[in-house]
């Protein structure tokens, strides 16, 4: 009695063992044997569609089948193993897709619906387990790494936001920001610098929950971002009126003392670098190179006056090179400047500067070419090691030209690109053409910080006007 009842599943269960018609001895052979090229199939005759398919090493298993709403599609069942003959196992992985879809279910759909549940359940253990210190040094460090300004993010996020990082992604809370946010404004902390503060730590939150598959291996570490409803104070009233009046005191023409302090200032750091370069030599250091057939000992000299005639912004000299490709070159033979800004560099539509080289900035650029060594490549200004400058080199260079060239008020180096985009539109330029030359897309910024320049405009505008509307009057 017992063994008659038995029996049945001891078929089924031998059955499941031969689900495939491929034998052993077959499958051995067909992966052995070198007149079978890669790419060659063996046939499975028990189950329509399952084959083996012959690789450089081994081989795959796959399934052919028609798939309601998919069309005709191929399912890969897994590589063959040499040492369980691993063919039967396939068969039967093959039945239950084969009958999945006979149900009108999709079985590639519902894989890839489990794998995303598997996902955020594994999200959420690492969330409860992983402290944002731990994600920021071992993660987040090493995506940032990979970008040009990522350095910087990082010192951001340390230096603002450290006290976070002893707490678990769950554990923080907005309260938290709400007080960090308080306790700088009380410092009189710019409302800019805390919104870039904190926009640098949601943008680690957000990559943290961010859902993106990188060759099969997940790479999201947590369910949402903690600070998702948070948002940073409006500005208040009183606040817009006090940067609306020292906005255009910013983004203005330098005056003509300003512009002579200037070269004034230029001029004695590079007398300055001469006299210290000749008592070096003179004192020992003969094997230092002599710096007085140099039109510029130093870079920051060119580097200023290219602000000057271009406005670009310093990110962008930075990365100048001298080459005829690239996205951000110097091309003297035709006299062109090419960049594609930083600012813009990671849109899907990056804005583009095409910035024809004027007499004056070509013998500057040349002079500084030929005080450089004649370079074919490389950046137009390096670092000791040929590498791009710290986005900060200019900093203190700057303190001392300002000193040496007695600026009635203290400027910052930015204000050369205010000046190049203040006398254009004074001028009278089309706001689209400087929008092109400043790397902008559109002229709304312009409109927006510039307008104040040309007030006239609208008066004559409107007198026009009028004196047409009295010309024709009804008398």
């Amino acid at each position: 009695m017992n063994m008659a009842n038995n029996q049945p599943n001891m078929t089924a269960s031998h059955s499941s063992l031969r689900a495939s018609s491929i034998t052993n001895n077959q499958v051995s052979k067909f992966i052995a044997d070198d007149s079978v090229k890669p790419g060659a199939l063996l046939y499975c005759k028990k189950n329509s569609g399952l084959y083996l398919i012959k690789r450089k090493n081994g081989g795959t298993f796959n399934l052919r089948v028609t798939i309601p709403g998919r069309g005709r599609t191929k399912l890969k069942l897994g590589t063959f193993n040499a040492s369980t003959f691993n063919q039967h196992h396939a068969a039967m992985k093959a039945r239950q897709y084969v009958e999945k879809i006979k149900e009108g279910r999709d079985p590639i759909q519902e894989e890839r619906e489990a794998y995303l549940q598997a996902e955020l359940d594994r999200k959420e253990r690492l969330a409860e387990a992983m402290t944002v210190g731990e994600f920021y040094y071992n993660e987040y460090s090493r995506h940032q790494s990979k970008k040009r300004e990522g350095k910087e993010v990082l010192q951001r996020i340390k230096r603002n936001f450290k006290f976070l990082f002893k707490l678990k992604f769950t554990d923080v809370k907005i309260i938290d920001v709400k007080k960090w946010e308080k306790e700088r404004m009380s410092n009189g902390i710019h409302r800019d610098t805390i919104k870039a503060d904190y926009a640098s730590l949601n943008t680690m939150f957000n990559y943290a929950a961010l859902t993106k598959i990188e060759e099969d291996e997940p790479t999201t570490f947590i369910a949402r971002n903690p600070l998702h409803s948070f948002k940073l104070q409006e500005k208040t009233s009183t606040e817009n009126d006090e940067e609306n009046s020292i906005e255009p005191a910013k983004r203005r023409a330098l005056t003509e003392q300003e512009l002579s302090c200037l070269y004034i200032g230029l001029g004695l750091y590079t007398q300055k670098r001469k006299s210290e370069r000749r008592n070096s030599r003179k004192h020992g250091k003969a094997m230092l190179q002599d710096f007085e057939s140099l039109t510029y000992p130093h870079w920051i000299v060119p580097f200023s006056l290219l602000m000057l005639h271009t406005g670009l912004r310093q990110g962008d000299i930075y990365g100048l090179v001298w080459q005829c490709t690239g996205k951000n070159r110097v091309d003297l033979n035709i006299r062109t400047i090419f960049v594609t800004p930083e600012k813009t560099r990671d849109n899907i539509d990056p804005a583009k500067i095409i910035f024809p080289i004027s007499d004056e900035l070509l013998e500057i650029l040349n002079d500084w070419w030929i005080d450089s060594g004649c370079p074919s490549s490389g950046y137009v200004f390096p670092n000791t090691i040929g590498k791009r400058k710290n986005r900060q080199a200019h900093r203190e260079l700057w303190k001392t030209i300002l000193k040496l060239g007695k600026f009635p008020n203290k400027i910052e180096m930015y204000s050369l690109r205010h000046n190049f985009i203040s006398v254009l539109v004074a001028q009278g330029t089309p706001l689209l053409h400087i929008a092109k030359l400043v790397g902008h897309k559109s002229t709304k910024m312009i409109e927006e910080h510039y307008g104040h320049l040309c007030p006239n405009d609208a008066v004559e505008l409107v007198n026009g006007i009028s004196n047409k509307f009295s010309s024709n009057r009804v008398m």
